[in-house]
């Protein structure tokens, strides 16, 4: 049978070796994290794995050396600088966590910030065969809500409804590419021809000039900037059209 002495030197051995196989897993994650490639991505990812498992192995071997070869009395402050070094170790790996996690969360709220803000824009459809889901739509952009006349109701009321998170993101971007094209040329659509759709909006970010263009189709071809603030407008109004409760309509007549 095993003595309580011979016990307790067995113990510190293979908490030695469990210390170092810890510590160079550690070490190799860390390792492959400054190795890998900025933007790798998965193949990133994979290849930090590997660095760990290395050091862990690596760490292993060290904690079983040194667990054979060291005396009993060499082995007690090996022991205790190798527990030192884990819970130091442990203690940076809490910080650098914690600290990505604001990170992660100062930038979630700088791109959720980026996707809003206030803008209104309208259409106005002049065929009655565009295909729209609307005759005329106005949105505004601070409230998330807007009124549109259905083009497919019976009696083509007036409904209203809301924008989701998604929503508004999708028609901001698209306006404001449409708003920067039109700052750096102004007379944007200037030729005269049959208007499809006239578009008004106003962007207090871009300075706030409220715009209005008649869409002919030379301009539509030109400036495929219309048809991307198209295409999310009229989703808006297509969703809400075809989810019941979505929409809320005034009798025909009623304006």
């Amino acid at each position: 049978m095993m003595s309580a002495s011979s016990a307790s030197l067995l113990g510190r051995r293979v908490l030695l070796a469990l210390c170092l196989v810890w510590l160079g897993g550690v070490a190799g994650l860390f390792a492959g994290a400054a190795s890998a490639p900025a933007g790798s991505g998965l193949a990133g990812s994979a290849m930090v794995l590997v660095y760990g498992i290395a050091g862990a192995v690596i760490g292993a071997i060290a904690g079983a050396l040194a667990g054979w070869k060291l005396s009993r009395e060499a082995l007690r402050p090996v022991l205790a600088a190798a527990v030192v070094l884990l819970l130091t170790a442990a203690i940076a790996i809490g910080v650098m966590v914690v600290r990505q996690q604001k990170a992660r969360e100062t930038s979630a709220a700088a791109e959720a910030a980026s996707q809003r803000a206030p803008f209104s824009v309208s259409l106005v459809t002049h065929r009655p065969d565009s295909g729209a889901t609307f005759i005329d739509i106005a949105i505004d952009g601070e409230r998330d809500t807007f009124v549109m006349t259905s083009r497919q109701k019976p009696g083509r009321p007036v409904c209203r409804g809301g924008l989701n998170q998604s929503q508004h993101a999708e028609v901001l971007d698209a306006l404001r590419r449409l708003d920067a094209m039109f700052a750096k040329e102004t007379a944007v659509c200037a030729a005269a021809g049959e208007v499809l759709l006239t578009f008004r909006w106003t962007l207090p970010e871009g300075g706030g000039i409220a715009r209005e263009v008649g869409l002919t189709p030379e301009c539509d071809q030109a400036h495929t900037e219309f048809t991307a603030l198209y295409v999310p407008i009229e989703k808006v109004a297509f969703s809400a059209e075809n989810n019941a409760g979505r929409l809320q309509c005034d009798e025909p007549g009623a304006r």
